[in-house]
């Protein structure tokens, strides 16, 4: 079961992905979430990074559809996604392959210079896709940092999404990654 803790970071995870703010999420969210990175980072929608993005996110929307909508009115409402997330969190692997994935979608995007690292402004831009004011950052990202070499890197940012879905402790570094959210 989840705590309250946990319940608000994936409510938080939630209104991330709610691209149309309309309180469930379908395909519709996805492709404007891969639109928003396409004006963001000045891609056609015919090259190969918006086409392999595009795809790639689909693909995300179609297993979260096939996973976690009780219905089929091709929509997960937000308890659906609760329950998908309490689900995942109790499933170490499947756990580990959507985490890994969205850490390559997150390095493929904003690792602007291709050097394993992402840097507060990257991270910005980062927050910026999933409407988040990327004024967060200057506040957030030096707290992620916790090396202070001015960078994430992989494994810094896997376990800070562990942290994230996993931690009790509202005190935790990892609960920050994607901005404020109630508790």
């Amino acid at each position: 079961m989840l705590s309250e803790l946990q319940k608000q970071k994936f409510i938080k995870l939630f209104s991330m992905y709610d691209a149309c703010s309309n309180g469930y999420l379908d395909r519709k969210d996805f492709e404007a979430i891969v639109n928003k990175a396409a004006r963001i980072k000045n891609w056609s929608s015919r090259s190969a990074k918006y086409q392999t993005l595009f795809y790639k996110y689909i693909d995300k929307w179609e297993g979260l559809e096939k996973t976690a909508s009780q219905g089929k009115n091709h929509q997960v409402t937000l308890t659906e996604w609760l329950i998908y997330h309490e689900a995942l969190i109790q499933d170490p692997q499947r756990y580990e392959a959507q985490v890994q994935e969205v850490m390559e979608l997150v390095f493929d995007i904003f690792d602007d210079d291709g050097n394993g690292e992402i840097s507060m402004k990257e991270w910005a831009s980062f927050l910026s896709l999933y409407n988040i004011s990327p004024v967060y950052s200057e506040f957030i990202f030096p707290i992620l940092d916790q090396n202070q070499d001015g960078a994430l890197h992989k494994d810094n940012l896997l376990e800070l999404i562990r942290t994230f879905y996993f931690s009790d402790d509202p005190e935790a570094v990892g609960n920050l990654i994607f901005g404020p959210f109630r508790y």
